[in-house]
């Protein structure tokens, strides 16, 4: 038969994390962000691209076929 422990902890102080761990922490999420949106403005950028270069050719597909006719 195993014998059981009871036992308590009290906890008398509180754990701060150093200023130093949360200046850093705090560096790297504006970091983040700041590569997150210029991810999102590449994206956005090259679809807004791919448009514009699918409407050149249409035009260039358009005043082909008038030329060859």
């Amino acid at each position: 038969m195993p014998l059981i422990y009871k036992y308590t902890v009290t906890v008398t102080e509180t754990i701060k994390p150093s200023p130093t761990a949360m200046m850093l922490q705090s560096i790297l999420i504006v970091v983040t962000a700041f590569m997150a949106l210029e991810l999102i403005m590449n994206i956005v950028d090259s679809i807004m691209k791919n448009k514009e270069d699918n409407k050149k050719a249409e035009r260039q597909e358009k005043n082909e076929k008038i030329y060859h006719y």
